[in-house]
Formats: structure tokens, C-alpha cells, sequence
């Protein structure tokens, strides 16, 4: 019987990630079928769940924190990090109904994709300072990351909202010191961070908070000591504003369908019951997949 997977969120038509989870079961030889499931519908999402032929659920915007209510448990990670994108089942010995667990991936897909296009990060990265660029469910995987992975001592956190950098603040307090950036002479008197990582959509900067991030991100990457930068943002291309300043400044650049390959990577290990990481031509062939349909598809 073939499992299924389904992606729950709204609005999720556009999604890439069909295409890359189903690639990637043909080219792991695995039988899974990853399905759209739109929807603001905390029920449905449950009746799919807990359907025999369902192995578990990718979870996104906007039931990413919401849905951690609706697991039976909650990894370690996913709790520190305040949200879940995937949810799996497992049946406990003795028992016949299965249970089901909420974690969180997003913050091996940094990892990870920092680690292949920059092997040295970790080796040179306890200690650093790191710096996060907005404060949504995607910055907090983040700093978990930059923290847990990399060890960074120190995350400057610059986001156009004041309200959100101090909820980021105090969600993070016990483990790691989180420093919100508000301005570019503030900036100037930094540490440059080893490690930058941009959650945020790449628009034209509109309003005057908008251009603030803007220009404090700008500052920390047009100084002298240039580092690695993680630009979350691929849609509709992965060459933004912010990883165009980068390449000039001779920062290494990583594009965010690195992420999202590996945390998909990820997700599959949980959903199978696997413990392997694919071969270098699997993930090749995934990014091949991933590139031909963003060159294909009108996003």
C-alpha cells in the first residue's frame, strides 16, 4: 500500500514541495505519495492523520505553532523552538492506536545546507557571532540552529517589527543571547557576524522599518571580513538584493532551496522510519528537480 503524506496549510497551490518530496521517494526508491492539503481546517488535517494509508503530515503556515496543540507529543527541538512542520506516527508496543509526534526539521535544513556549501563553519563557529534577519517561525529554527548546531555565543536579531525581536528575546533567554540590532551606527560598532541567516521575502523596501532592516543587514554585509550568508528566500528566484550585495562583498552565499531539499531530506527519514542520509546524486538529482520546476512553474 502506497503511504501518504499530506501537506497542510493555506495557501499552499504554489508549493514546491510536491514536486521535491515526490522526487525524492522515486529516487530513494521509497513508495510514499506527498498530496496538497489546503486548508485552515485543524480537523480535516486530524481525520487525514490518523487514516491508516497516512504516515504523517507536513505542516506550514499558518498552523506551524497552532498545531503543536494537536500532537500527542512534541520533540525536544520543536518545543524550544515554538513550532512543528512535520507530524508522524508511531505505535507504541502492545497498543493499536497509533501516536502521533510533532517536530520540527526546519532547523536541520540550515544545518545542513550550511555545513555543504561551507564545511569549515562549524569548526570556526563556536564562540561567533551569528545574526538572524526577521523574527517568524522561520528565524526562530534558525537561531536554534546557529545555537545548537554552531554553538554561536551571541545572535543579533534585526527585524522591522520591535514588538516580535522582544518575543524572540524572551522565547530564547535560557539557552542563548539574543540581541535585536535597531540601527545601522549600531551596526557599525558590532562584531561582524560569522553567519547571517535572511528569512525575509525579497521585496522592494517600502516602508521606513522596512529600510531600516534593509540597511542594517547592508551594513554587516559590506564590511571588510566577509562571511557566510544563508538567504532563506528563493521564490521567485534565488537571486535577491540581499545575496547580490553579498557575492559582491565576497560573502559565500547559500540559496534557501538548499534548505528546503534537506529539511525535506529530513521529513522523509521521520515519516519512513529511516536513519540514512541520502547519496550526494540523490540530492544532485533533487536539485535538478527543484530548479527545473521554479524555471516551469509561474511562482
Amino acid at each position: 500500500m502506497t503511504k501518504k503524506i499530506r501537506l497542510f496549510g493555506y495557501p499552499v497551490k504554489k508549493s514546491l514541495a510536491p514536486a521535491v518530496q515526490n522526487g525524492l521517494w522515486r529516487l530513494r526508491g521509497l513508495d510514499f505519495e506527498y498530496i496538497l492539503l489546503e486548508s485552515t481546517n485543524i480537523d480535516e488535517a486530524l481525520t487525514e492523520l490518523y487514516k491508516e494509508e497516512v504516515a504523517g503530515l507536513a505542516v506550514t503556515m499558518p498552523h506551524k505553532v497552532v498545531f503543536m496543540e494537536h500532537v500527542d507529543k512534541v520533540s525536544n527541538e520543536a518545543a524550544i523552538i515554538g513550532s512543528i512542520n512535520t507530524v508522524y506516527k508511531r505505535k507504541p508496543e502492545g497498543t493499536k492506536k497509533p501516536v502521533s509526534i510533532g517536530t520540527n526539521t526546519d532547523w536541520v535544513g540550515v544545518r545542513e545546507a550550511l555545513v555543504e556549501y561551507a564545511p569549515s563553519l562549524m569548526q570556526e563557529s563556536p564562540g561567533k557571532k551569528g545574526m538572524v534577519i526577521g523574527a517568524g517561525g522561520a528565524a526562530r529554527a534558525a537561531i536554534y540552529s546557529l545555537w545548537e548546531s554552531f554553538q554561536m555565543d551571541e545572535i543579533y536579531l534585526v527585524n522591522r517589527i520591535q514588538e516580535e525581536m522582544d518575543q524572540v528575546v524572551q522565547h530564547f533567554k535560557p539557552i542563548v543571547k539574543i540581541r535585536p540590532v535597531t540601527s545601522v551606527k549600531e551596526a557599525q560598532n558590532l562584531e561582524t557576524p560569522l553567519i547571517i541567516i535572511s528569512t525575509i521575502p525579497d521585496i522592494e523596501p517600502k516602508s521606513q522599518a522596512e529600510k531600516d532592516v534593509f540597511d542594517i543587514s547592508t551594513q554587516f554585509l559590506t564590511t571588510n571580513t566577509p562571511g557566510c550568508l544563508l538567504e532563506m528566500c528563493y521564490l521567485p528566484t534565488t537571486n535577491t538584493r540581499m545575496a547580490r550585495i553579498a557575492e559582491t562583498r565576497k560573502w559565500q552565499v547559500v540559496p534557501g532551496t538548499e534548505v528546503m531539499i534537506h529539511q525535506g531530506i529530513a521529513q522523509q527519514n521521520y515519516w519512513a522510519e529511516l536513519n540514512e542520509k541520502p547519496t550526494p546524486q540523490v540530492v544532485d538529482k533533487a536539485r535538478s528537480i527543484v530548479y527545473e520546476k521554479m524555471k516551469t512553474s509561474n511562482l
